[in-house]
């Protein structure tokens, strides 16, 4: 388990980095394809972010 949280981590820290290096890149560009990119990357940070806390409270219940 302890390598499946630390992975989780890890993957969830990536991903908020790349959302934050997209949207500066999209504010500083201003490019219709930059912006498609940074709201498709947004919403799978969503995505991560809804299954690292369902993969939490799974881990907390066993």
């Amino acid at each position: 388990m302890g390598k499946k949280i630390k992975s989780l981590r890890v993957s969830l820290l990536l991903s908020i980095l790349c959302t934050i290096t997209s949207g500066i890149n999209y504010l500083t560009t201003k490019l219709p394809i930059v912006g498609i990119m940074f709201i498709v990357i947004t919403i799978a940070l969503i995505i991560q972010v809804v299954a690292y806390t369902t993969e939490m409270k799974n881990i907390k219940k066993s």
